[in-house]
């Protein structure tokens, strides 16, 4: 019964209108700067893309949108109380906010006077991105971010990332003629069903990036980077094997040959120790916390992974915790130490998202279709809570 009551109360959550949710616009403003000094209201809640690797685009489920009316309220309370300049419209898919362009247009002719910045944390790849990009702008160009994930058509599709090529540079040459000099993609290898081949895509993929848009002006940079991916709970790939060091060490190194003395681009990429201690962190069970608890005993404290790495591996080795242990491929009828905790979406949909995963088949895009995640046991709304009604 406590439990049932839990669930229902859950729910009265997440279908409460976002509007009325309690305002956030006093929120405290820090007295030395910051990284991200500005203000920032989140303009809706959740994602209907359903990339696999994404684990907030599973557990926030289903998308909300706030209200146009109440975005605009809202950032109005936050502006007065915080004194901030730049406001900052949070999401996991800002762009896919139903009503972004009115949005933005209301903000800047409200603000036409007071020099507002409008910044966005992330943008689709298309040309749509461009063009919100060049209206939120105001004429500054420091750098446009895309996020490919993958070099390879096959990567991608395996990801569900649901972009091709084309669109890519589509996008790159359109934010290059609107202005834009510097670049940044953001990828990951690692990632399941991934051969060398799909790695080198990278390179091949960033070329014809670079190539395209230096075409247009010479000055143009573009940024790789790369980090090694570390499967989460509550995804896909939850089962899946997480890449050695060794093995991220030996990808790494093709990829830095690759891009060596390719002129027009910079390759950065992710150390492998601090995505090794991830994965432990990320999918551990109740001995996390001996572990955690051991490292701490030993001298890890906040440093950094290069100071403590050693100190993680010799807690490991105390408490006879081996990489398999965490980070190796689990079976599908395991019961797995989150199981315990029910975002709404079901094991049986990770594991059909897993065989089309390995499939290279697209799941289509919640606004679109219903793809049967389960949230509609809870939630029958799920699919009705965006602005323009389905």
């Amino acid at each position: 019964p406590k439990l049932h009551k839990g669930v229902k109360r859950i729910k009265r959550a997440i279908l409460q209108d976002l509007d009325n949710t309690p305002s956030y616009s006093e929120q405290l403003v820090p007295y030395i700067q910051i990284v991200h000094d500005r203000a920032s209201v989140e303009i809706q809640r959740g994602c209907t893309r359903g990339c696999r690797f994404c684990q907030a685009g599973y557990v926030y489920r289903p998308v909300r949108e706030r209200s146009l009316e109440k975005n605009i309220e809202l950032i109005d309370d936050m502006l007065y109380n915080t004194g901030y300049s730049e406001i900052s419209l949070s999401s996991l898919s800002s762009s896919d906010y139903t009503a972004i362009t009115p949005l933005i247009d209301g903000l800047q002719k409200k603000y036409e006077n007071k020099n507002l910045a409008i910044s966005l944390p992330s943008l689709r790849m298309n040309t749509h991105s461009v063009d919100v990009a060049v209206n939120i702008s105001g004429g500054k160009r420091p750098g446009f971010t895309f996020a490919p994930e993958a070099g390879s058509q096959k990567m991608r599709d395996v990801i569900n990332k649901g972009v091709t090529e084309d669109e890519i540079l589509e996008t790159a040459e359109a934010a290059v003629k609107a202005g834009w000099d510097n670049l940044k993609f953001y990828f990951m290898i690692g990632l399941p069903f991934e051969t060398d081949e799909d790695v080198m895509g990278i390179y091949e993929l960033v070329k014809k990036v670079t190539y395209k848009c230096r075409m247009i002006r010479r000055r143009v940079n573009i940024t790789a980077s790369v980090s090694n991916f570390v499967p989460k709970p509550h995804t896909p790939y939850q089962w899946q094997e997480q890449m050695s060091v060794e093995e991220t060490e030996r990808k790494q190194a093709m990829l830095r040959d690759a891009f060596r003395g390719m002129k027009g681009s910079t390759l950065r990429m992710h150390p492998p120790k601090k995505s090794y201690l991830e994965g432990f962190l990320s999918r551990g069970d109740e001995r996390t916390a001996d572990l955690i608890e051991k490292a701490y005993e030993i001298g890890a404290k906040l440093d950094d992974y290069k100071d403590n790495y050693s100190i993680w591996k010799e807690a490991m080795e105390e408490l006879n915790i081996t990489d398999k242990d965490y980070l190796g491929e689990r079976d599908l009828d395991a019961t797995l130490p989150w199981d315990i905790v029910d975002v709404g979406v079901s094991k049986e949909f990770f594991v059909r998202e897993l065989k089309n995963s390995e499939k290279q088949a697209l799941t289509v895009d919640c606004r679109e279709q219903c793809s049967g995640c389960g949230m509609k046991k809870y939630i029958k709304e799920c699919g009705s809570l965006t602005l323009d009604k389905k």
